[in-house]
């Protein structure tokens, strides 16, 4: 990889040093560097949200096969989200991922509780049971129902679709902006 490619990459989320007023490189103090942070991770956590309903929706109407394809979509939607709430500071790529990364582990864990939530509510019992009162008392009533082994299998078989698609993803959006600089300043 040249120079110049490796350059616009790593340039999908690094920018130089703070921003530049009079041509003069502002350094960044660790305020700014938190606030940085937290841009990051909420823009994360936008980019991640349609792509969480998408997931809820396919695994509820399909399986899990057809999930990975919102993993794709989460990955790109944090990626850009994460880019476009930092554009004007400085985070590097390694970061940026981690947080994402991050972000994606803990949206792919909701949908799973959101998606059993929805089936054990429809569970024959003789309680009237409700969203959020299965929601609230999920651990409880996985051990109740034995239904923990199935529920940990499930996810972990999601991490790993998600993870597929996460890397189709970032894959495709590092080669796109590669071609098309859709990053670039």
């Amino acid at each position: 990889m040249n120079n110049d490619k490796a350059k616009r990459i790593s340039g999908v989320f690094s920018r130089e040093k703070g921003s530049k007023i009079s041509g003069q490189p502002v350094e960044q103090n660790e305020e700014s560097e938190i606030i940085t942070i937290i841009l990051a991770v909420l823009g994360a956590v936008i980019g991640t949200l349609p792509s969480m309903l998408l997931w809820v929706v396919l695994k509820k109407v399909y399986s899990f096969e057809k999930a990975e394809i919102a993993g794709i979509f989460m990955m790109i939607g944090e990626l850009y989200f994460c880019n476009l709430m930092t554009k004007k500071r400085y985070i590097n790529v390694e970061s940026a991922l981690f947080i994402c990364v991050v972000v994606m582990v803990a949206a792919v864990y909701l949908c799973e509780k959101v998606v059993w939530t929805w089936e054990i509510m429809y569970i024959p019992s003789q309680y009237e049971a409700s969203f959020t009162g299965c929601f609230e008392n999920f651990g409880q009533l996985l051990k109740e129902l034995d239904m923990e082994y199935d529920f940990q299998e499930s996810l972990i078989k999601s991490y790993a679709l998600a993870a597929m698609g996460g890397i189709s993803g970032g894959k495709w959006l590092f080669e796109t902006n590669e071609k098309y600089g859709y990053f670039d300043n």
